[in-house]
């Protein structure tokens, strides 16, 4: 399901715990070769982004306030995923940046991340795994 016009499309993807959340879709920059755009588009439909998407999600969850490097270390990403994928989660209103400060990993002052304020996590008693609800999420 697509929403919104131009530049903002969203599609309503499943995220892990059967809740469906609105994602962004992965992109590539106007001036990136057609290869960037057919990676995009791949990793989109092949489920790679969204899956991507809810490992960067689950540890911002588990650990706030970590930069982009110190959650690819963490989850075992590579360098450049989360640096990628953090982005959409903010489009989404998912995640928000907070304070920058010098990277654990990386050494520089990088920007760190937080889940938004509307972002809640429920415990289910008969399943033994986390729903995640975005309050942001906009209605059909």
């Amino acid at each position: 399901m697509v929403r919104g016009r131009g530049r903002s499309r969203r599609r309503l993807v499943d995220f892990p715990y059967g809740r469906a959340l609105e994602k962004p879709m992965a992109r590539a920059r106007k001036t990136d070769p057609a290869t960037s755009h057919d990676a995009a588009l791949e990793a989109e439909s092949s489920g790679r982004a969204a899956s991507q998407r809810a490992t960067c999600f689950e540890e911002v969850m588990k650990t706030p306030g970590q930069t982009a490097a110190e959650i690819a270390a963490a989850t075992g990403l590579e360098r450049h995923v989360p640096s990628r994928r953090l982005p959409e989660l903010r489009e989404a209103r998912c995640v928000t940046n907070g304070e920058v400060r010098p990277c654990r990993v990386a050494g520089r002052n990088s920007m760190t991340w937080y889940a938004a304020d509307d972002f809640i996590i429920r415990e289910s008693d008969n399943v033994r795994c986390t729903t995640l609800v975005c309050n942001n999420s906009e209605s059909s």
